[in-house]
């Protein structure tokens, strides 16, 4: 979340529920929001690979401009109103795209291994698969930012394996990641 979001804003704008909204991330009071917090948007009929994108990096904002530190948008956030809420999880995320905004790429890694490691590889759970590309998503992005291409193109491939519809918005990350990204794809 950014500075200003508020839920009801966050679910006109991507057309969902405020309810579902609270309920796919496990939020109970929704005036205890904080500043870069990871938000799943729920859908509902969408296919799986669509979802909204934001004006804000890697589902929701963060405290800096996402051109000043190359922040992430939304990856194809889908993750359904039946997914249970994993809020060990979604912490783990949030952290690590904190880290990767605050350029702690090496806190940004233990943070998606976190997450990756409370997921089931196995997991039939839409919002679990959703979870699981995101962390893969920012594993890439932190080894980028390590010069770890090579290792950021697999972690992308595995991204991409998961939500075929990922996709990163050129105005909110480095030209950089971009383009691991799309080599990732094309392979």
């Amino acid at each position: 979340m950014k500075k200003g979001d508020t839920l009801g804003r966050i679910a006109a704008h991507y057309r969902v529920d405020v309810d579902e909204l609270m309920r796919a991330n496990g939020i109970e009071d929704p005036k205890r929001l904080a500043v870069g917090r990871v938000l799943l948007i729920p859908t509902s009929g969408e296919s799986p690979g669509r979802a909204a994108r934001r004006k804000t990096p890697a589902h929701a904002s963060t405290k800096a401009s996402p051109r000043s530190r190359g922040a992430a948008p939304s990856p194809q956030a889908s993750a359904p109103s039946a997914s249970r809420p994993r809020p060990e999880v979604d912490e783990a995320l949030a952290r690590a795209q904190a880290a990767f905004d605050d350029a702690d790429f090496e806190g940004s890694l233990a943070a998606a291994d976190r997450a990756r490691a409370l997921l089931s590889q196995n997991g039939r759970d839409p919002g679990d698969r959703n979870r699981m590309a995101r962390a893969y998503l920012l594993r890439g992005m932190a080894e980028v930012g390590l010069d770890r291409d090579n290792e950021a193109r697999t972690s992308f491939r595995k991204a991409l394996e998961l939500d075929r519809g990922l996709e990163l918005d050129p105005d909110q990350v480095s030209p950089k990641i971009v383009e691991a990204f799309r080599q990732a794809r094309e392979k």
